[in-house]
């Protein structure tokens, strides 16, 4: 994975960005409540960019490629879930953001992945053709987070061929953002 140096065992040292850090399995493993604002956030000040403190597209996409390697290792080990859904979601977040950063688009917090797409098919129209993939997954990561939705759960296949389906997108946006 670009950006997290290979390591035996779980963990690495992220760099690209002014000040490298290692990431443990600690910190890998940190996913929910306040300790994980915590931890985003001061992981996000080490990442932001010098230049008006925004992070920097070669950020958004280290922590999009941490998401994709939760994601494959879930996915490697026959764990397939609703938070592997979620993880994946995530990482096509962040890679719609480093693309839309690197146009110059202005950092906002949104995590829609339908509207950052739509954002996005403004600078390259031809990113209009990955809607039908973005649109189930989107719908499906909304009903499995929130109350008073019944879920269909998303099979083990399933979540291999969204993953798949995904990839194109993730290269051609990674790609484009100067990964």
């Amino acid at each position: 994975m670009q950006g997290v140096a290979d390591m035996p065992g779980p963990g690495g040292t992220v760099t690209g960005c002014e000040r490298p850090f290692n990431v443990s399995a600690n910190l890998l493993a940190v996913w929910s409540g306040n300790q994980r604002n915590t931890v985003a956030g001061m992981v996000s000040r080490l990442f932001l960019s010098a230049s008006h403190g925004r992070p920097s597209s070669r950020a958004w996409l280290q922590f999009a490629a941490a998401d994709l390697e939760i994601v494959d290792l879930a996915l490697r080990h026959d764990l397939g879930n609703a938070a592997v859904l979620a993880k994946l979601l995530e990482a096509l977040e962040k890679t719609l953001k480093a693309y839309l950063v690197s146009r110059g688009w202005p950092l906002r917090r949104i995590h829609d992945v339908e509207a950052l797409l739509q954002e996005a098919a403004g600078y390259d129209s031809a990113l209009q053709e990955f809607v039908p993939v973005v649109e189930p997954l989107a719908e499906a990561y909304f009903e499995g987070r929130y109350p008073g939705f019944e879920p269909d759960e998303t099979s083990l296949p399933e979540l291999r061929q969204i993953r798949a389906d995904l990839e194109p997108l993730l290269q051609r946006l990674r790609t484009a953002a100067g990964s």
